[in-house]
């Protein structure tokens, strides 16, 4: 009998393409609810694991990992890493609930508060993708002031 091993590994969503992702958040070993997962090249470096699910589309149930920093090497105002994340996870916010990022609508405003990163869980958003070491990324998120928003959460309940 002949083991074929050609299609192992699963494939790899082309470079720009833009996608409706859904976020599970993969708990780690650190922060106050064990939520967060340490690095192992530098324990002080704290961040989220994101497991993404294409929603529909070509792609449909496709899933890949990407990581959100919430704690860098650097301490206070200084932390690039933590400061990045921030944004990206404003940017998942605004995504996943419709409102354009200078929105500055109670709604808008009351929608980028969390109780906690647990919160993140469930959410679905507009992604592009991309591809580093062979593996898929976030490239961008896609938010409600771009283009290819509405053709990318063509189906989204708001």
């Amino acid at each position: 009998m002949t083991l074929d091993f050609n299609d192992a590994g699963g494939r790899v969503i082309p470079t720009g393409t833009t996608a409706k992702v859904r976020c599970e958040i993969v708990r780690g070993d650190a922060g106050s609810d064990g939520i967060l997962t340490r690095s192992k090249s530098n324990p002080n470096v704290l961040y989220l694991l994101l497991r993404l699910t294409v929603v529909g589309g070509k792609f449909d149930g496709e899933v890949f990992y990407d990581r959100i920093g919430v704690k860098g090497k650097e301490e206070g105002d200084d932390d690039r890493y933590a400061a990045i994340g921030r944004e990206r996870i404003r940017k998942i916010l605004d995504a996943s609930h419709g409102y354009h990022p200078h929105d500055t609508s109670p709604e808008a405003v009351e929608s980028r508060r969390i109780e906690s990163y647990n919160d993140l869980n469930g959410l679905v958003f507009s992604v592009s993708i991309g591809v580093k070491d062979s593996q898929n990324v976030v490239a961008r998120v896609i938010t409600p002031d771009d283009p290819a928003y509405k053709d990318v959460m063509a189906d989204a309940p708001f």
